[in-house]
């Protein structure tokens, strides 16, 4: 413990282990990277963990073997929950595809619970780049980067992580000057405000009481206090968003309030389809454009079995 690299070096071992990261030199300027990013140090501690401090400068080999004998225990001990939660739920429940937003977390209903700490989405940045595809966390299908006009690149995958990175009140900031929200949506007043000031414990939970039941609420909210991430989230296509002259002549047809409740049901009635085409053995072999054409036609049949409940026929030849 006299010799100043060994000592700094388990120093800085044992405060990556508990989350404090360090930031060589712009330890100075955390106070500000927070104001834009959530918990920086706390980023780099799972950087610094899942490298082996390999950006850490100057490493003694005695803490660099500590860091890598805790980097083992820590993917046993994931791989054992996750293995055990394989095999008591459903073929869905856990994700071994490290392309997967769902990679390293427990799926139950429509909630995800990450039992690596937030360690999973460098997993997932990484794979995505270097195998140059994505793997939808709701559809399961894999879409390759830079395949035709529009389609995702490394760098869109890059960019998605930052934004995913970012403090709400930096989040609230770019939401305002693009006028556009992370779904899509336009930003307005009261749920900018509700980013701001209501703690994310709550904004999780009132997520979940949309789309779960009160069991499954209940456990995300726990799950959630015991620092167990769980995000609830679903297919969600929302019509407001580029609505075309289909759904335009809909919308005047039926009115604003109708039209939501449409969209709604639309919505419920795909996540039902999704979920039987999941466990779908004919589905599963099939190959990722036929599982795209086949989901297209079920959102098809389901958008008519929607339009014929509200008495709508689209006129293509009307203004």
């Amino acid at each position: 413990m006299t010799d100043k690299i060994e000592g700094g070096s388990i120093n800085e071992l044992v405060n990556s282990m508990t989350g404090r990261g360090r930031l060589g030199r712009l330890e100075g300027a955390a106070p500000i990277l927070n104001k834009a990013f959530f918990s920086v140090k706390f980023f780099k501690s799972n950087l610094d963990a899942l490298t082996v401090h390999a950006f850490s400068g100057e490493f003694s080999s005695f803490a660099r073997k500590q860091a890598a004998i805790n980097l083992l225990k820590m993917v046993a001990n994931t791989a054992i929950i996750l293995l055990v939660a394989s095999a008591l739920g459903d073929d869905d429940t856990v994700d071994w595809d490290t392309r997967s937003a769902n990679f390293g977390k427990i799926k139950i209903g429509n909630t995800r619970y990450d039992v690596t700490g937030g360690m999973s989405s460098l997993v997932i940045l990484a794979s995505r780049i270097i195998r140059q595809s994505t793997k939808s966390s709701t559809t399961g299908i894999i879409t390759k980067f830079n395949e035709g006009y529009g389609s995702m690149t490394g760098m869109d995958a890059l960019w998605q992580f930052t934004e995913n990175k970012f403090s709400p009140l930096f989040s609230v900031i770019k939401e305002l000057a693009e006028q556009e929200t992370f779904e899509g949506e336009k930003p307005t007043l009261v749920n900018e405000l509700k980013n701001l000031i209501v703690p994310m414990v709550i904004e999780s939970a009132m997520d979940s009481a949309g789309k779960e039941s009160l069991a499954n609420t209940l456990l995300a909210l726990i799950a959630d206090g015991l620092g167990i991430s769980a995000n609830t989230y679903s297919y969600n296509k929302n019509w407001d968003i580029a609505p075309g002259k289909e759904l335009t002549q809909f919308r005047e047809k039926v009115g604003e309030d109708l039209f939501k409740e449409a969209n709604e049901l639309y919505n419920k009635l795909v996540n039902e389809e999704i979920e039987k085409l999941r466990t779908n053995e004919k589905y599963q072999k099939m190959t990722d454009e036929e599982k795209q054409n086949e989901l297209t036609k079920k959102k098809n049949d389901v958008k008519d079995k929607v339009f014929k409940k509200y008495h709508f026929k689209y006129n293509p030849k009307k203004k």
